[in-house]
């Protein structure tokens, strides 16, 4: 029988979840210098962890639960054979199309929660004060179709796009995160808080003939999250056994990054995308379509294929982010490196179009299993002329 929880995530201090380096010196323009040159490395966390993370920690819980779970891999065969029944025995990869991660079933895309869940802003919502304090006051962009400019890419190609109303290039587009109850926004700034640290580079230091005189240095930018805020996610589990109020303290990310995490058992017989749509519902007089286009509100990290987005996409209020994941399977070992679609991002489709987008958005199943291709499309928008 699958059961659906709710699972929280609360940061029990810093964390990171592994991002960007930034290479970069000191005194390096200034010539004939008597300063020593000081080399920084500058390591930048991500705010939320990626979807395979999560799929990676609850597998462990699995195990944990279950009493299988050994810091080293000196596992029988028959030790061997249960753990693939109840977590499946490969690493989770975008080009493969349906893998089986055992009794997991489903992982959501991860939110913010405090009594209520937060997600990403949709980034045609006008980043005002107002837009921020209450959720009565929301204003969006609205496409002007008598209003187009022309884009040269080169000699042979080029295409127009439409103006958006009301946008300012001074304030940009929108940084903050939607209460699904009261549609009310919190700025980005409201939820988490840099923490940046910095260290002497000990790395490789057994091999420096002249300690001395390195001065290689290294910079780590952590995220505080603000009280009474976390991450939440559903999960579908196909298992008798239940996780309702299981709870533990778990590591995620690096640089010691520990939190509780902590299952509640929805009572309401639903699918994860049924839930999930309910939750989204007060945004229905923002989103959807009319006699021109659908409108499309990613609410997870999606992967289109670049010829059918250029084919099916008419205009898009986007942002992008990189998915990096470290798979092994079958004794053999791959890097992937993704340019995704960040949740927020408003895809403007036409009508006739919809279906092909829609199905190209739903092909990637085993993405979507954990998290991926997530979306919403709703009713009428009136501000389109």
């Amino acid at each position: 029988m699958n059961k659906i929880y709710l699972v929280t995530l609360t940061p029990l201090s810093e964390y990171f979840f592994g991002g960007k380096k930034i290479f970069f010196k000191k005194n390096s323009n200034e010539i004939n210098s008597s300063k020593k040159e000081e080399k920084y490395y500058f390591v930048k966390s991500e705010k939320f962890p990626q979807q395979s993370s999560l799929l990676g920690m609850i597998r462990k819980e699995m195990l944990i639960k279950n009493n299988l779970f050994k810091n080293s891999n000196d596992y029988s065969k028959e030790e061997k054979e249960a753990i693939v029944k109840i977590i499946g025995k490969e690493s989770f990869c975008f080009k493969k199309e349906d893998q089986n991660f055992g009794k997991i079933k489903k992982i959501s895309p991860i939110f913010i929660m405090d009594e209520n869940l937060y997600i990403k802003t949709p980034l045609d919502f006008l980043p005002s004060k107002e837009n921020s304090e209450t959720g009565n006051n929301n204003e969006i962009f609205s496409l002007n179709k008598n209003k187009k400019f022309l884009v040269n890419y080169d000699k042979d190609n080029s295409k127009e796009f439409y103006l958006l109303e009301k946008y300012d290039d001074k304030k940009g587009l929108n940084n903050s995160y939607i209460n699904l109850k009261t549609l009310s926004q919190k700025e980005e700034n409201e939820i988490f808080k840099e923490k940046i640290k910095s260290y002497v580079n000990l790395l490789n230091s057994t091999n420096r003939v002249n300690k001395e005189e390195d001065n290689n240095y290294y910079m780590i930018q952590k995220y505080e999250m603000c009280k009474k805020l976390k991450f939440a996610f559903y999960l579908e589990l196909e298992t008798e056994e239940s996780f309702d109020k299981y709870e533990n303290i778990v590591y995620l990310g690096g640089e010691n990054s520990y939190f509780k995490i902590s299952f509640i058992e929805e009572k309401e017989e639903s699918e994860i995308e049924e839930l999930i749509n309910k939750k989204l519902s007060k945004l229905e007089k923002y989103m959807g379509c009319n006699e021109h286009f659908s409108k499309i509100y990613l609410i997870s990290s999606t992967f289109i294929d670049k010829d059918i987005y250029n084919e099916n996409v008419e205009f898009a209020i986007a942002k992008t982010t990189n998915f990096k994941n470290f798979n092994s399977n079958n004794n053999s070992f791959n890097f992937e490196n993704r340019e995704l679609l960040s949740s927020g991002t408003v895809l403007y489709v036409k009508n006739q179009n919809i279906e092909k987008l829609e199905k190209e958005l739903n092909s990637y199943e085993n993405a979507k299993k954990i998290g991926f291709n997530y979306y919403y499309k709703g009713g009428e928008i009136n501000e389109y002329n």
